[in-house]
């Protein structure tokens, strides 16, 4: 990647040099949460839809509520004696963004674009700070141990559930991840029954959006010690895949 310059609301500052803890796991993912709100900028700034906002938004608070979830999980495994005054700086954070971001699923053309700028400068701003002045405190607190939280590095990872039937009466229940536009992967604890097979045509029910329609889909790769890849012909709209995030973040509070 190229040298990283943050808006940070002292002035512009280099990630390398100024906002680096020499935590590689840590460091990786505050240098990718900022690459995103930059991203949403230069979105707006190339003349973006209210479409290509609201996925942008959608891409920034999936991986604000990873990054977050695996930074408390490793703080905890390493006895952080401030980590309560940490979970609430986090928990402020995510409160602000998702009051945001609920604006953002009822607004509509040009209001909706408006808002956006206001997730940037947040994000920036706040997470500036909150590295500078929280973070740097815990940063000894932040090497990974042997029973250390592994970070997942993930986008859109969903809390909720899935019901697939290859026949009426003969189906499977999988957890949701990586929900995208045109497909999804089903993780399904082994062994994955034999009647699971490559290109073979299903009709699936994503909890809680469906509750009793299914969706045409596909399988177009098996993990068998994971789960099914599932193409999905009619795709997920924007909105689709919003209320599922929306029903993970809280879901996870």
């Amino acid at each position: 990647m190229s040298a990283l310059l943050v808006p940070c609301k002292a002035g512009p500052l280099t990630f390398e040099q100024n906002l680096k803890l020499n935590i590689p796991a840590i460091d990786q993912q505050h240098e990718q949460l900022f690459r995103l709100a930059i991203g949403i900028n230069e979105t707006l700034q190339s003349g973006a839809t209210e479409d290509a906002v609201r996925m942008n938004a959608l891409e920034l608070e999936a991986y604000v509520q990873e990054h977050l979830v695996y930074e408390e999980k490793l703080l905890s495994s390493n006895h952080y004696p401030q980590q309560k005054s940490h979970r609430l700086a986090h928990a402020r954070f995510v409160a602000t963004s998702h009051k945001i971001q609920d604006e953002l699923a009822r607004c509509s053309g040009p209001a909706c674009i408006a808002k956006a700028p206001q997730l940037f400068d947040l994000l920036t701003t706040w997470l500036c700070d909150h590295i500078m002045n929280v973070d740097r405190l815990a940063v000894d607190f932040m090497v990974p141990r042997a029973n250390a939280p592994t970070p997942r590095n993930a986008r859109f990872q969903i809390s909720g559930r899935a019901l697939i039937e290859f026949q009426p009466g003969i189906g499977i229940t999988g957890r949701l991840e990586n929900v995208g536009h045109s497909g999804l992967f089903l993780h399904i604890p082994p062994p994955l029954p034999e009647w699971v097979k490559p290109n073979a045509a299903a009709k699936i029910r994503l909890l809680p959006l469906d509750q009793t329609v299914g969706r045409t889909c596909t399988v177009v790769r098996i993990d068998p010690r994971q789960g099914i890849a599932l193409s999905l012909p009619d795709g997920l709209s924007v909105d689709h895949i919003f209320k599922l995030v929306k029903h993970t973040s809280h879901s996870s509070r």
